[in-house]
């Protein structure tokens, strides 16, 4: 698994925490939206806002994946050539290359979101 590949588990399994996390904790009181609590927290609506902006890309990367079953089906039966296989993943690691550039862009609100997402 390439380093970029792990970034993107990583993002996926920061989103599903985030999302736990919303859904169980409240969201401080306050004004203004995406507040932090006085601790330094994500509130439940920045939680929710994050996991929106990581549900963009973690989605679309999912169903990207489900094309590489066919591609590697094909070259595991022969219906696809070598090449004609490299191809095909090639073009699904370009486009994955593209997620990771957009997984890396986020830019939460909160500090602590953003710690999370800097790795």
């Amino acid at each position: 698994m390439t380093t970029r590949s792990r970034r993107l588990v990583a993002w996926a399994l920061v989103g599903g925490l985030a999302f736990v996390l919303a859904d169980c904790g409240g969201a401080a009181s306050s004004s203004t939206p995406f507040a932090s609590t006085a601790s330094g927290a994500p509130s439940a609506a920045d939680l929710r806002a994050y996991v929106a902006q990581v549900e963009g890309v973690r989605l679309p990367v999912n169903r990207l994946l489900l094309g590489a079953d066919p591609i590697l089906d094909g070259y595991r039966t022969h219906t696809l050539t070598p090449q004609a296989a490299g191809d095909q993943m090639s073009a699904l690691e370009q486009q994955f290359a593209t997620y990771v550039v957009a997984a890396e862009s986020l830019d939460p609100q909160n500090a602590t979101l953003r710690t999370l997402n800097a790795p």
